[in-house]
């Protein structure tokens, strides 16, 4: 049985890249590395933050099975690196690469494929360590209230949540970020940034004895950048029902 997951990468470019020539190597070529070759990278998007915090950029693949990270003609695109994306990513100023696993998903189809045109605009994720002995509190608050909140919420479109599996940290400043992270990650999507001026978030209402009692706590805000095509993705699958319901994937062929 696939585990599906999610690749969450944050990065900062700093004072030796230019935002030219990181987003250009990103979008001409580490993208299209991925989504052009490998059918389980469902979904990819990158994102801009505007909380004021850092790393300032962020991209978000979908996976269909969390092997994908182990599989050999994968890990190759790391280890053999082209001459531009191994200089280019010598001198970031940080590169924080994180895979979780799929708790829930409010989608009844997690794996459907998504095209770049419906990504969401907003992203809004929501990290915690639930303190010692209250896990089981935790996982149950979300489930039963916390997202039931969130859905409430005008412009609310999805609401994913994920259990930290592998991180990696990199770069030339990478040491500001080099601490222990939340175990368990919940990814929240919005259809426009209007709703986030003044909606109230459930942990801020209700649950502040769980949010609060918390080891750890993240929170990050989003906005969409560019959605990419999971080309791979499309041209293997087999049936029309695999996509997001109510889009029409015409331009590609389905396999016999």
């Amino acid at each position: 049985m696939n585990q599906p997951a999610i690749l969450f990468v944050m990065m900062e470019t700093g004072a030796k890249v230019t935002e030219q020539e990181f987003h250009e190597w990103y979008s001409e070529e580490h993208v299209p590395l991925r989504v052009n070759k490998f059918p389980s990278f469902r979904t990819a998007a990158r994102y801009r933050a505007i909380d004021g915090a850092t790393p300032k950029w962020m991209a978000m693949y979908t996976i269909e099975d969390i092997s994908i990270f182990s599989d050999p003609e994968y890990t190759i695109l790391r280890e053999q690196r082209s001459p531009r994306e191994a200089d280019i990513v010598a001198r970031l100023a940080a590169l924080d690469r994180r895979i979780y696993s799929l708790i829930s998903d409010t989608n009844p189809m997690p794996d459907a494929l998504r095209p770049s045109s419906i990504a969401s605009n907003i992203v809004v994720t929501n990290s915690f360590t639930p303190a010692p002995g209250t896990e089981e509190k935790f996982h149950k608050w979300y489930e039963e209230e916390y997202i039931h909140a969130l859905k409430q919420i005008p412009g609310w479109a999805r609401t994913r949540r994920y259990k930290l599996e592998d991180r990696s940290l990199t770069g030339l400043e990478s040491s500001e970020l080099a601490k222990d992270i939340p175990q368990f990650l919940e990814v929240s999507e919005f259809d426009a940034l209007s709703v986030l001026r003044n909606a109230k978030f459930p942990s801020e209402t209700f649950g502040s004895d769980i949010v609060g009692n918390s080891v750890q706590s993240e929170r990050r805000v989003f906005k969409l950048l560019k959605g990419y095509e999971p080309i791979a993705a499309f041209r293997s699958i087999k049936t029309p029902g695999s996509f997001t319901p109510g889009w029409n994937p015409s331009g590609f062929t389905f396999t016999a």
